[in-house]
């Protein structure tokens, strides 16, 4: 590896890993039952979010709000799977390994299955679909992940990394929480994400496993997860609020009865306590600061 990072001897083990845990795009996902009944995103797990459950449920529009958010969670994950493979495809900084091949060679497969379901959803719903991927373009434009003012290597491979490692425990917390949910959550829907996170614990894995490889200090590590903590607040505060903006848009009637609801604090807990966010918990140090404060 270039100087930025140590040699990990725990990147020759994950290199060696069986792939029994790869999930086949046709076999393994019930598309047959896309018509089946079933929530996107169940309001058990929208409170934890922070959007206003007893709104949407009073404005009649709970079934176009939860398609708003299906495909907020599919644009969101198709983009973000688009940076990790410019990141790790080409990277001087980065030795080959067989981690990152199949890294990449999944995240492929990852955008496939979330166009996949992307698509189903626009065509439910064609009177509305052309408005709502221009709001998604507009409300969740495709972001860069480096701090402005940031523009030093180190810098950009730690919060790179970071940020991956962080998206990716996210997509296995919320495969968590709807295989979890006690509402029923729509079939095909729930075996793309448990197909998803089976893939994405493994990435978690080489993730993790770049950061701590990271030639950086304890002191710098604590500040810079300090400003990463900061900034994925912030991020996902904002993302989480795309599908009840879309939703005012697309019936203007609902402005003032559907809030953009509050800050995600079951996302920041999760973040706290949650077995889904170990990793990035051992590589933001600012959070295990957090922890403490808060007991």
């Amino acid at each position: 590896m270039a100087d930025l990072y140590t040699t990990p001897t725990s990147l020759a083990e994950l290199d060696r890993r069986a792939t029994d845990y790869r999930y086949d795009l046709e076999a393994d996902i019930r598309w047959s039952e896309l018509a089946a009944p079933g929530a996107l995103v169940p309001p058990s797990v929208l409170a934890s979010l922070g959007a206003d459950v007893a709104g949407i449920a009073a404005s009649g529009q709970a079934e176009l709000y939860d398609w708003c958010f299906g495909l907020l969670i599919c644009q969101h994950f198709i983009e973000l799977e688009r940076v990790v493979i410019k990141w790790v495809k080409g990277n001087p900084a980065l030795a080959p390994s067989q981690s990152l091949e199949w890294l990449r060679d999944e995240e492929i497969k990852h955008i496939q299955t979330f166009r996949r379901y992307r698509q189903h959803l626009l065509d439910q719903r064609p009177e509305d679909a052309e408005q709502a991927q221009a709001l998604l373009h507009e409300l969740h434009p495709p972001g860069h992940f480096q701090p402005e003012g940031d523009g030093d290597l180190l810098g950009l491979h730690y919060w790179t990394w970071i940020t991956i490692l962080a998206f990716e425990e996210y997509t296995v917390h919320l495969y968590t929480a709807l295989n979890a949910a006690p509402e029923t959550v729509q079939p095909a829907w729930l075996d793309v994400h448990r197909c998803h996170a089976q893939e994405e614990v493994c990435h978690v894995e080489t993730d993790a496993t770049y950061v701590k490889a990271l030639e950086i200090s304890e002191e710098d590590l604590l500040a810079r997860s300090k400003l990463f903590v900061s900034w994925l607040m912030a991020s996902y505060t904002k993302t989480f609020r795309v599908p009840a903006q879309m939703l005012r848009r697309l019936r203007p009637e609902l402005e003032g009865q559907v809030s953009l609801g509050k800050p995600p604090k079951g996302f920041l807990d999760a973040l706290l306590t949650s077995p889904d966010f170990a990793q990035t918990r051992a590589c933001a140090p600012y959070l295990g600061w957090l922890a403490e404060r808060k007991r």
